[in-house]
């Protein structure tokens, strides 16, 4: 019985400390730049969110903690775009090429003795070319549930495995690589 009630007593409370700031760096396979290769691509990125944080953690009614992201997301989805860009050896020149991160949130619902972790990501992709303009939405998300208290290391393994595949869609998009290469 004392067994029972401790492990209950663990699950409720939680083993780890909730970490202060949410890792934020996206998995996408791409071949590694080689030493002095400038990235030639103007890839601009703007937070349209009306909030900061990444991760809402939600224990009842009441309590709710917000967990910002290590690094700025804008500047983490350029930098990884304009990597996967180049390896792609996608031309940007005269081309204006717009990112705009209208949705980047995990919210998880703690109970107590289960969790509900779900994610989006919205991301609007606007070309210019001065002869036109092309708009596209790319879209992801994620639901994960467990027992016990979740992990936030788990949580973000997976959220930046969720970006990286965006982030590779809208690298490998046909239809935009066809209208900057036209």
């Amino acid at each position: 019985m004392r067994l029972i009630t401790l492990v209950l007593l663990l699950a409720i409370t939680g083993c780890a400390q909730m970490p202060g700031q949410f890792v934020l760096a996206p998995n996408l396979q791409v071949p590694s730049m080689k030493a002095g290769q400038a990235l030639s691509h103007s890839v601009t990125v703007n937070d349209m969110r009306a909030y900061q944080y990444l991760l809402t953690l939600e224990h009842g009614q009441e309590k709710r903690q917000l967990l910002n992201s290590d690094r700025a997301p804008e500047q983490v989805i350029r930098a990884t775009l304009s990597n996967a860009l180049a390896s792609n050896k996608v031309a940007l020149t005269a081309v204006d090429y717009r990112v705009e991160i209208a949705e980047l949130l995990i919210n998880v619902k703690q109970r107590s003795l289960k969790f509900e972790s779900n994610s989006s990501i919205v991301l609007l992709v606007n070309i210019n070319k001065g002869d036109g303009e092309l708009s596209k939405t790319f879209k992801r998300t994620g639901n994960s549930y467990g027992p016990l208290k979740a992990d936030i290391a788990v949580i973000e393994r997976d959220f930046n495995l969720l970006l990286g595949q965006l982030l590779q869609d809208i690298a490998n998009d046909q239809e935009l690589l066809q209208y900057i290469n036209r």
